[in-house]
């Protein structure tokens, strides 16, 4: 199944491609050979080729190779479905009390990264769409985090 000319979508994966590639000091042709692809043909997929579109199932292989699955979280933003990671508990399993605490803490992590890439971006007295890109993952993060604590704490006073 293609999911067709989806910019988001396709803008996701060039950045999730983009990361994992500079993480790990390989190129495309390393990715496109994991997903049985040439190269040409991942870079036209990259560019929103018509023809060459990504399919669910490639989708899902790089979120497996690169696990990261930024690319299915916005396929799901694009149907207006929220996803978010399981809280973390603490290294001993902890209980309720660790898991909120470890949710309080991702939560001040996330706000320092929204505030440095906020001032990195007005250093220069404005926000270019690499930037603003930038904050609006950092403002989902932070959004994502506290709605796990959100849904948690509303099954804590259910029990």
């Amino acid at each position: 199944m293609s999911l067709g000319k989806n910019q988001h979508v396709t803008k996701t994966a060039r950045e999730v491609i983009r990361k994992y590639c500079l993480a790990n000091d390989i190129g495309r042709e390393d990715i496109a050979d994991e997903l049985g692809i040439v190269k040409g043909t991942l870079n036209n997929k990259l560019k929103m080729d018509p023809k060459n579109c990504f399919t669910v199932e490639e989708v899902l292989e790089l979120c497996e190779l690169t696990d990261d699955d930024s690319i299915l979280k916005t396929m799901c933003a694009e149907r207006g479905l929220v996803v978010f990671d399981p809280i973390e508990t603490m290294p001993d399993g902890g209980d309720i009390l660790n898991e909120v605490m470890m949710g309080v803490l991702n939560i001040d992590v996330a706000t320092g990264n929204l505030s440095s890439l906020t001032k990195d971006a007005l250093e220069d007295g404005k926000i270019d769409t690499k930037e603003a890109e930038s904050i609006t993952g950092a403002l989902k993060a932070l959004r994502s985090i506290e709605r796990k604590l959100e849904v948690m704490l509303k099954n804590v006073e259910e029990e």
